[in-house]
């Protein structure tokens, strides 16, 4: 048969090393199995490199031979090793794909067989074609002499480019092979051959070696069973711990003919599996020491034997529980049971998780998201990885808050269109209304005191600094270049200054008065929250100019309480509009407030004696009306600003615990 090797060998994706070496054994056991014979024994021998290597001794793995004395490559199986993708081992879930696997790996492969046929015996030998036959330089021959059966695939001469992938030492194979195969020595109703791995000076029984092993542990088994239409059917779920498993998860296995087909990660369904595990052992000088592992479940069952996929790549089941037909158990169930098993074992383990879980969340809510407080009752741990990060911790907690505003709100519609609900359910829906309403309040506090935070820091930078320290002041109170049309109340900071400023009718930052190029860095026209009106004359006027942090040098002309009442006096009499055009109304009696934010230099002192302000008892701001300008002034320093800032907001602070 004329197959295009070399493409197919390409084509085969970024597989492991061991993978031949899996596919030569598990041919081997299948031979054996074939045969029907209880003494079956697979022979692994690796063959090391000429070159060792003086920092452990130890010569590479060059070549591999294994031997088994199964039923031999006879005519039917010949036959079939012949036919890509054959069919000949369907019933245990052979495809005749993995050969190829072989000659990705190593530069020759050849196949010697003695195999008995009607009472004579013969001796096929062929060798795994590179280019378009799979059998090339076939010879058969009648072997007098022989009085067994025997099959010998020698894997030589590994390429170069893979040498250091397998390890060189005996032991270290013997677990990586223990690893695939394990489900083939734990199978109760499969005996497994005696199978031998060994190399010039050494020999292991990987048989002895899954019972014996330190690595290996044996946890417990159960049998469940599941209903499916009338019938109930049985699941042994064994449990181990594996210590030689490298990254790998913790896993549950669904077999089928002694085979793996399909591996899930248990923390999929219990998030406390996610990481490794570990034992308190006394190692070679009596001390305690950890030694990690991980959990293999394997679940057999005549049932998942019955709807194993042809290919024995998957079940012909369905996946999911709700896609669940009446004569058929999902996946999903059989998974579920087992993990359940798994978790009875490690009870104790999965406890101190969920507890050590749940206490980092608390502290996260605590330190980080207190306004997440109300929701910790209600939140599913079972949802949450056991090392979900900081956003998928707050993302989740949210998720609970945004749905109990959904059903506060779907509630309160049912209590209004039924008048007799009302006196009975009304005091639990405003309960709901005001921990979404606390909840709000906390994420705001906590917002107000990072951004008091950052103010202060902002305040740290010197002069030389690349950064633009009178820029990031002000864009922490206001974003520069922008008005009220364009930035909603909950963007900007304004309440450092005064918690009257949290609303406003107009806000303008940083833009240029109309046909004027004065830039006032923030003008506000406005009215008490709760009687705000329309732009009128007596609508007051709010000036705020801010000066750079560490600032010593002003002119004359650098005088602030000037350039407000230059600001005022400009909006009094020009023709001032917004962004959209609309008119700002304001004549030489519109009250006018002008706030200046600085540091309280020897000079802005100066200005302000000069304006007849009157200095605070605490020396750190100024305060008056100047009569000729009809303009309030308040000059505060930046500590100040600070400072009261705090003050107004430490109750709130102490209460949520962020002080």
């Amino acid at each position: 048969m004329a197959v295009n090797i070399a493409g197919i060998v390409k084509n085969i994706g970024n597989v492991s090393i061991y993978i031949p070496i899996i596919e030569a054994i598990v041919n081997s056991i299948e031979s054996i199995e074939q045969s029907g014979r209880s003494d079956g024994t697979i022979k692994i021998k690796l063959i090391r490199d000429d070159q060792i290597d003086f920092s452990d001794g130890l010569a590479p793995i060059r070549s591999i031979e294994i031997e088994d004395n199964g039923v031999g490559f006879n005519e039917d199986n010949l036959q079939a090793f012949d036919t890509l993708y054959t069919e000949y081992k369907i019933n245990s879930g052979g495809k005749g794909f993995g050969r190829f696997t072989y000659i990705k790996f190593f530069k020759n492969v050849h196949c010697t067989s003695i195999y008995q046929e009607n009472g004579k015996y013969y001796c096929r030998k062929f060798k795994f074609g590179r280019v378009k036959e799979i059998i090339e330089n076939p010879s058969n021959d009648e072997c007098i002499e022989e009085k067994d059966t025997k099959t010998l695939i020698s894997l030589e001469n590994l390429e170069d480019k893979h040498l250091n992938k397998l390890e060189k030492k005996i032991e270290t194979i013997a677990r990586r092979l223990v690893e695939k195969l394990l489900i083939f020595f734990i199978d109760d109703k499969f005996k497994c051959p005696t199978i031998i791995l060994s190399d010039e000076t050494e020999e292991l029984i990987l048989n002895d070696f899954v019972k014996n092993s330190d690595s290996i542990d044996f946890v417990g088994e159960e049998e469940v069973t599941i209903k499916s239409g009338q019938e109930e059917f049985g699941f042994l779920t064994k449990v181990f711990k594996l210590r030689f498993a490298g990254n790998q998860s913790s896993s549950v296995i669904l077999s089928a003919h002694s085979r793996e087909v399909t591996t899930k990660p248990l923390h999929t369904y219990i998030p406390e599996f996610k990481d490794e595990y570990f034992d308190v052992v006394k190692n070679d000088d009596g001390d305690d020491v950890n030694k990690n592992y991980i959990i293999r479940t394997y679940v057999i069952s005549d049932y998942l034997d019955k709807h194993v996929s042809l290919e024995r790549t998957e079940f012909e089941l369905p996946k999911l529980k709700g896609k669940r037909l009446l004569e058929n158990i999902s996946l999903e169930e059989i998974e579920e049971m087992a993990v359940n098993v798994t978790k009875k074992f490690f009870s104790e383990d999965v406890k101190s998780r969920q507890e050590k879980k749940k206490r980092r969340i608390e502290d996260f809510v605590t330190q980080e998201t207190p306004w997440h407080r109300p929701y910790l009752d209600e939140l599913d741990l079972s949802t949450i990885a056991f090392d979900a990060s900081d956003e998928v911790i707050e993302a989740s907690l949210h998720n609970v808050k945004f749905q109990k505003e959904v059903n506060v709100k779907q509630d309160v519609k049912k209590i209004l269109a039924n008048d007799d609900d009302f006196a009975e359910k009304y005091e639990d829906i405003i309960k709901g209304l005001t921990d979404v309403s606390k909840s709000d309040l906390a994420h705001y506090v906590v917002l107000r005191k990072s951004v008091i935070d950052i103010f202060k820091k902002s305040l740290e930078y010197k002069e030389g600094d690349k950064y633009d320290l009178e820029r990031a002041v002000h864009q922490i109170i206001f974003p520069l270049n922008s008005n009220s049309d364009d930035t909603e109340y909950q963007n900007h900071n304004l309440w450092l200054i005064d918690e009257r400023l949290s609303f406003y009718e107009y806000v303008s930052s940083d833009e240029p008065l109309e046909e004027s190029k004065d830039r006032p860095d923030i003008v506000i026209f406005d009215k008490k929250v709760l009687v705000r009106g329309n732009n009128e004359i007596s609508n007051p006027i709010f000036i705020f100019e801010f000066k750079k942090p560490q600032r010593k040098a002003y002119s004359a002309k650098d005088d602030p309480i000037k350039q407000v009442n230059r600001y005022v006096k400009q909006i009094r009499e020009g023709d001032f509009k917004n962004k959209l055009g609309r008119d700002i109304y304001a004549d030489e009696n519109t009250p006018a407030y002008g706030f200046i934010i600085c540091d309280l230099t020897p000079k802005i002192r100066e200005f302000c004696d000069d304006a007849q302000l009157t200095m605070s008892p605490d020396k750190q701001s100024y305060y008056g009306f100047h009569s000729v300008y009809k303009i309030y002034f308040e000059v505060i320093s930046f500590d100040k600003l600070v400072k009261d800032s705090e003050l107004r907001n430490r109750i709130f602070f102490k209460k949520l615990g962020i002080e």
